[in-house]
């Protein structure tokens, strides 16, 4: 029930009846609503791949819903609000070298908020450095509905996807310039993330908030039978006022004063 089509330039490279190399030129792919173009071509015995996939603007709940018809179980939480994930596209340039270094560079929008990602990997050192940036970026949209605040933790689970599928060391750095969560907004954010096998750690953590600083560290050790895990971390200078908002039937603020706290949490 999903249509199918795809239009291309293909070559091939024989050798002692093998495909020792290929190529898909201008290529356009469609998969029911989601259309996708580009290029790609390998060399060397498919050493060295490189290509361009782009993705035009598609709505992401139609195309999990027409998926549901191929793997039943896919599943896509109701958000909060109805217009989120209806357009989504990127664009994405790719060097491929699998017993050396391969570089992968994607902008993707989401609800035209562009999202620039970069993916660098040195198969040699068995390390993989993911770089993601934005300008600005809103999850309010995207926050699960009829469901606890704990949940939409679940909102950051993409970060921890290059530390626990790649097999050798894995950094994941953040820069956000603007991060909204409901009626709190976060700046100039930084985030580093470390992992090795079983070993996770926040090497940094810095953002501006309600006119003070948040500051952290943390490890996660998985390697021995207990798990053991710290956290360290400093606020300074945090205005609650703005951050708590006032009251609904009184314009006097709930709670005010500056916080300064210092956080050193350690367990198993």
């Amino acid at each position: 029930g999903i249509k199918f089509s795809l239009d291309t330039e293909l070559g091939m490279v024989l050798s002692q009846q093998k495909i020792s190399d290929f190529s898909l030129s201008d290529f356009s792919l469609a998969l029911g609503d989601l259309k996708l173009t580009g290029s790609i071509d390998s060399a060397e015995q498919m050493a060295y791949i490189s290509g361009n996939i782009e993705a035009q603007s598609f709505d992401l709940l139609s195309q999990v819903a027409a998926f549901k018809q191929l793997v039943p179980d896919l599943y896509m939480p109701e958000m909060v609000d109805p217009q989120a994930l209806k357009s989504v596209s990127l664009i994405s340039n790719f060097s491929i070298e699998p017993s050396q270094t391969s570089e992968i560079q994607t902008q993707l929008v989401i609800d035209n908020q562009p999202i620039d990602i970069n993916v660098l990997i040195d198969e040699q050192r068995y390390k993989m450095t993911t770089t993601i940036s934005a300008d600005a970026l809103n999850l309010s949209p995207y926050f699960l509905k009829n469901t606890s605040a704990s949940n939409n933790a679940a909102l950051f689970a993409p970060l921890a996807i290059p530390l626990a599928l790649w097999h050798g060391k894995s950094q994941v750095e953040v820069h956000l310039g603007q991060l909204d969560l409901d009626n709190f907004s976060v700046s100039n954010i930084y985030l580093n993330l470390f992992g090795n096998r079983n070993v996770f750690k926040v090497n940094a953590f810095s953002a501006d908030a309600s006119e003070g600083q948040i500051d952290a560290t943390a490890t996660l050790d998985l390697s021995n039978q207990v798990a053991v895990f710290n956290l360290q971390s400093s606020i300074n200078n945090l205005n609650l006022e703005p951050l708590l908002g006032v009251s609904a039937t009184n314009s006097d603020p709930q709670v005010e004063g500056v916080l300064n706290l210092t956080i050193n949490l350690q367990g198993s």
